[in-house]
């Protein structure tokens, strides 16, 4: 990472915190209304301390949830893409379809996923699933219809076979779109995972959120949210360091850099 953008994180982080500080010291004194919606800092943390328990568990079924559905929507987008990549007319009739599904409005298909399948995990898994396989499966299959025709051709002149055609001149492009895909899918992934909990109303952060809103505990729900944000951030992380790796590993760093 550069120096810049370190010293442009830092200058970032310390900006928010720099807020919280403000909140804690001056929202008793002038925002005594907002204060019982949106509590101080302490007052969050002193909440997580005090339901750690229930926080633990659903934070960790969450994140069992959302990795094992996230891993299971990049298989299937992955097959898909291989699968569909030969026959572009197959492709063109299924893709209103998909295209149809994910410009629905998330609850209402979250909705129809749970009265079809029941209120457990395998229902919450199969949401995940078709929410977050689609932009893996995008990212990936324009990747493999974006080769450099150049090369191939340098390749077939020289007597290569379809094989070694695709795993050096295609798979490197097509594993940068398809980690680009799972960073864009992470973005919204505990947002899906929490969504399917809080309609479901048995595990997992989204039942804390649930059980918070019902009793009224706004401490307990902004202590739910900042660690449902923590998720977040730690898998967008995680899957921008793994495209990254993927970059490097195929020498594409340093000409997205350039360009």
């Amino acid at each position: 990472m550069r120096i810049k953008e370190i010293r442009l994180s830092i200058a970032i982080a310390l900006f928010y915190l720099a807020w919280l500080v403000l909140w804690q010291l001056f929202a008793d004194d002038y925002f005594t209304l907002w204060v019982r919606i949106f509590p101080k800092p302490s007052t969050i943390v002193a909440s997580m301390v005090r339901h750690r328990e229930l926080l633990w568990l659903g934070t960790v079924e969450t994140l069992y949830q959302a990795v094992i559905g996230l891993f299971l929507g990049a298989v299937v987008a992955f097959v898909l893409a291989i699968v569909l990549e030969p026959l572009p007319w197959l492709a063109r009739l299924l893709y209103p379809l998909l295209y149809a599904w994910q410009a629905s409005p998330p609850i209402a298909t979250t909705t129809l996923v749970l009265l079809l399948l029941g209120f457990g995990t395998t229902s919450k898994l199969v949401i995940v699933v078709l929410v977050t396989f689609f932009p893996i499966y995008v990212g990936f299959s324009q990747a493999l219809a974006k080769s450099d025709r150049e090369v191939e051709a340098l390749l077939r002149s020289y007597g290569a076979s379809r094989w070694q055609i695709f795993r050096m001149a295609r798979w490197p492009m097509a594993m940068v779109g398809f980690f680009s895909g799972v960073r864009v899918s992470a973005t919204y992934l505990i947002s899906v995972v929490i969504t399917a909990q809080w309609l479901g109303g048995q595990d997992g952060l989204g039942n804390t959120l649930l059980r918070s809103r019902k009793s009224y505990d706004y401490a307990l729900m902004m202590a739910t949210i900042a660690l449902s944000i923590g998720l977040s951030l730690l898998i967008i992380f995680i899957s921008s360091q793994l495209e990254q790796r993927v970059m490097r590993r195929y020498h594409l760093i340093d000409k997205e850099e350039r360009t």
